[in-house]
């Protein structure tokens, strides 16, 4: 969570950061589909997109008034949900790049914070 001190505009950091992640989890899907691996893409689309999700959970509980701590376990625990689930539905072979898609969401949440606090 990028906060008012570190930025002005913490909801434009989730907003870019969604934003890059879906138009990756699209890519991915489309070049994956051509490549003959479409399994592959769609769980990294999927992944990208439950980790686009993380960025605005943060926001939203934060402004609750929900302790980050809480916050934290509760988004940890429903991103690992996402993984188990995926992996029940591809396989658990095949789950993996729901979880590489979740982690590259998470990378670009934290380089739209860089790229925002470095226009600051």
């Amino acid at each position: 969570m990028i906060t008012k001190g570190v930025s002005a505009r913490p909801a434009h950091v989730v907003r870019s950061a969604a934003v890059a992640c879906a138009v990756a989890a699209v890519g991915c899907a489309l070049v994956a589909t051509i490549l003959g691996h479409a399994a592959f893409g769609l769980g990294l689309a999927v992944g990208l997109a439950a980790g686009a999700g993380n960025g605005y959970a943060a926001d939203r509980l934060l402004l609750v008034g929900v302790p980050f701590l809480a916050t934290s376990m509760l988004r940890i625990i429903i991103l690992t949900l996402v993984a188990l689930v995926a992996g029940l539905a591809f396989g658990f072979s095949r789950a993996w790049p729901v979880v590489a898609g979740i982690a590259a969401a998470q990378l670009i949440l934290a380089l739209s914070a860089v790229v925002e606090a470095v226009r600051r």
